[in-house]
């Protein structure tokens, strides 16, 4: 209330045009309604001030889409932080704008800051897999379980499953898109040992 008073204060003294508040109130029946004022100098015809205009509106529904949107980044951050797989977002020219904590792990960068001194094309191990990549996002809309190589900070190579999502403008050309990456390098190499397995029983049979 004081904070309030200050504002109204510092309005009939010219020094703040305009102030808006939102406060809480409880109904008779217990549940609870938020409403939105606004208050704004009132002038004469000299320009003096001679006191304040205010109105007011029920701003209960905008609150509860509110509370919902940040309860939703909230979960959405959780998912995004904990994955296993890596999550990430580039622009149309490949400047990272976002990626989680297993993506930095698994191309061995430290930040976001890090890894956006790269472009992601850098990541690529053979450059016409990244051409393919980006054609069939342009023409698709989409990725699905495309497998690559790609190289780490330290420079060794992972073979990976990307998929991806692309996001386009008015004139359907892609401004950034969002994939999701897992690291198959093990899957890969355990399955190279087992055909060299099976190959030299047949030999030895």
């Amino acid at each position: 209330i004081s904070a309030s008073f200050e504002r109204l204060e510092k309005i009939n003294k010219g020094e703040l045009t305009r102030y808006r508040v939102e406060k809480q109130w409880i109904r008779k029946d217990g549940t609870l309604l938020w409403t939105g004022v606004s208050v704004a100098p009132l002038f004469d015809e000299k320009g003096n001030i001679i006191g304040t205009v205010g109105s007011g509106r029920i701003v209960t529904r905008e609150k509860e889409i509110e509370k919902k949107l940040i309860a939703s980044e909230k979960h959405y951050h959780r998912i995004f932080n904990n994955a296993q797989d890596a999550i990430f977002e580039c622009s149309a020219e490949g400047r990272f704008l976002d990626i989680n904590l297993a993506g930095l792990k698994l191309f061995g960068y430290s930040s976001l800051l890090e890894i956006q001194k790269i472009n992601a094309r850098d990541l690529y191990v053979n450059p016409s897999d990244r051409l393919e990549y980006m054609k069939k996002l342009e023409s698709r809309g989409f990725v699905e379980n495309y497998e690559i190589c790609l190289k780490k900070k330290d420079g060794s190579e992972i073979i990976v499953l990307e998929n991806a999502t692309a996001n386009f403008d008015q004139d359907n050309k892609i401004i950034s898109y969002i994939g999701f990456i897992r690291n198959i390098t093990r899957e890969r190499k355990l399955e190279k040992q087992l055909v060299q397995a099976q190959r030299m029983e047949s030999i030895g049979t």
